[in-house]
């Protein structure tokens, strides 16, 4: 079916968070207030969405091979496929017909925020589509609520709020309200820290059936415990903060490092023979620290390790089974746009 001459496109950034996860899921963000340091990467969910001239409603994931046609008047169920754009889709309900597609650069479950990110993008596709507008606050609290409410799974609201704002944020989750403090950095810190991170994806990830975080059953059972640890981390992830903008990189490693080393003692996998051979290999060729990103504290690496010292660190990574992604920061956020297409047909 040939259409009219406008589709829309977007993007949104993944993040790499470097200290505070844990902090912003529910209840302990209410009810002790958490904290996030974190930076979107050039590395990006992509979604284009297509005006329909019919009522259909087609949905599709390029990194699933799924697919799913609806009715504009049909609920769309949940149903485990293609859950979390189908639950977008219904909180806007935007009433006439429309093909989505979707792709990410990295697979879901691995540490860099896809899921939050995806939601992002679809609620910044369907305002474009519409010709609504809401604010960035607005957009990523829907993508949360979407997530934790429609869907029902236990998440944070870091992955939506990075996504949206972009570039490197200091961000606090309070009761009643989330804050987002850009960090205005000087180019030469932003430059320097670049170019001494490598991003290692570990082929390994959580499953959908494995638990988010493990303090959010700590938390309920232990209450005490969790709030004197998570105390120490949002103190460390404030000290982090601060060495940033004060241009300290070599404080803001050494914090790194005890940061990375708290995660990988309380994560679920951080154990597991696989991470802990990559953990081994990587201070092996002299990395000065390291982090395993995500709730399950799988799926990627993040090392930091000087700049002469990268390559034969890549190459120990890759012989170790990992694959190295290309690493950049971004300062752009969740952004839609409207291009014209030449004879497009779906």
């Amino acid at each position: 079916m040939e259409l009219n001459k406008q589709i829309i496109r977007g993007k949104a950034p993944l993040r790499i968070s470097f200290a505070g996860g844990g902090t912003d899921l529910e209840p302990y963000s209410s009810e002790q207030g958490g904290v996030t340091l974190s930076t979107t990467i050039d590395k990006y969910a992509f979604g284009t969405l297509i005006p329909r001239s019919d009522d259909s409603i087609i949905i599709e994931s390029m990194d699933f091979g799924q697919s799913v046609n609806y009715n504009t008047k049909d609920y769309l169920p949940l149903d485990g496929s293609l859950d979390l754009l189908k639950a977008v889709v219904n909180r806007l309900a935007p009433g006439k017909g429309f093909s989505l597609m979707i792709e990410c650069d990295a697979p879901s479950g691995t540490g860099m925020g896809s899921s939050g990110t995806i939601a992002v993008l679809v609620i910044g596709l369907l305002l474009e589509y519409l010709g609504k507008h809401m604010g960035p606050y607005e957009i990523a609290e829907m993508a949360y609520e979407i997530e934790k409410n429609d869907i029902g799974i236990v998440v944070g609201r870091q992955d939506q709020y990075a996504a949206t704002f972009g570039g490197f944020n200091f961000i606090e989750y309070l009761k009643d309200m989330t804050l987002v403090t850009p960090l205005r950095l000087r180019s030469e810190t932003i430059n320097e820290l670049e170019s001494n991170l490598v991003l290692c994806f570990m082929h390994q990830g959580r499953t959908s059936e494995d638990p988010v975080n493990i303090e959010v059953d700590q938390y309920q059972k232990d209450k005490d415990s969790v709030i004197k640890m998570f105390l120490e981390y949002k103190d460390l992830t404030y000290r982090m903060k601060n060495k940033l903008l004060l241009s300290d990189l070599n404080s803001f490693i050494e914090l790194f490092r005890i940061a990375g080393e708290s995660k990988i003692n309380r994560s679920l996998l951080g154990g597991s023979e696989k991470i802990q051979s990559f953990i081994k290999c990587a201070y092996k060729h002299k990395a000065r620290a390291l982090k395993t990103l995500g709730a399950a504290g799988g799926g990627h690496l993040l090392v930091m390790c000087d700049v002469f010292n990268r390559k034969n660190l890549i190459a120990a990574m890759e012989n170790q089974g990992g694959t190295v992604i290309p690493l950049h920061f971004s300062q752009e956020g969740m952004v839609c746009w409207r291009t014209s297409y030449n004879q497009l047909k779906v």
